[in-house]
């Protein structure tokens, strides 16, 4: 976040239209983010929207990624539902967004970082009961993690989301406010 600076302007005359002067001594102002010569109620949106947008920038990103998890958690249900209905082996393709024609093998290999044969997580071959049963079971405590994850990845972005907002509600109620300010300022004078 850019740094704050304070400017402080020396000693203040104010007229009230009748002739009369008085000394309202010093008023500050504020630098930030490249801009100057900023009142506190200025001060204080370009914050909010500064940090708006980082906030905006987190939440994008969280989103990019629960929208990967996701594709891959359907590509996973895809790979149980066909090892379990005998319809899928490892050398199947897959028909899940974003793993078109990966075959099962490459999918579960370098995808989910499972090993298959010797005394990896996931048996040699897929042709008995035994091993369907073995590969289920790894399978769904893979697919039970990454669900898990993917909760997880939703709760940040709800909060990122919540963040956001109260952000971008302070910065829309000090425009208001000031707005106001001035209105009635201005009533007054008159």
């Amino acid at each position: 976040m850019a740094k704050i600076e304070s400017v402080s302007l020396h000693e203040m005359t104010v007229s009230d239209g009748a002739g009369n002067a008085t000394q309202v001594g010093s008023v500050n102002l504020y630098n930030y983010a490249g801009m100057e010569g900023l009142t506190l109620g200025q001060l204080v949106n370009a914050v909010c929207v500064h940090a708006g947008v980082a906030i905006e920038d987190q939440t994008v990103n969280k989103m990019n990624i629960i929208t990967v998890n996701s594709r891959r958690l359907r590509a996973e249900s895809e790979v149980i539902e066909n090892i379990i209905a005998q319809t899928g082996n490892y050398d199947s393709k897959l028909t899940a967004l974003g793993y078109e024609g990966m075959t099962y093998r490459d999918f579960l290999q370098n995808e989910l970082k499972l090993t298959i044969g010797g005394d990896g997580t996931l048996p040699a071959s897929l042709d008995s009961y035994n091993d369907r049963m073995k590969a289920f079971a790894a399978l769904k405590e893979k697919l039970n993690s990454d669900a898990t994850a993917s909760q997880q990845d939703m709760i940040d972005l709800q909060t990122y989301e919540s963040r956001r907002d109260v952000v971008y509600s302070t910065a829309t109620n000090i425009v208001k406010n000031t707005g106001m300010t001035k209105q009635m300022t201005v009533a007054n004078l008159r």
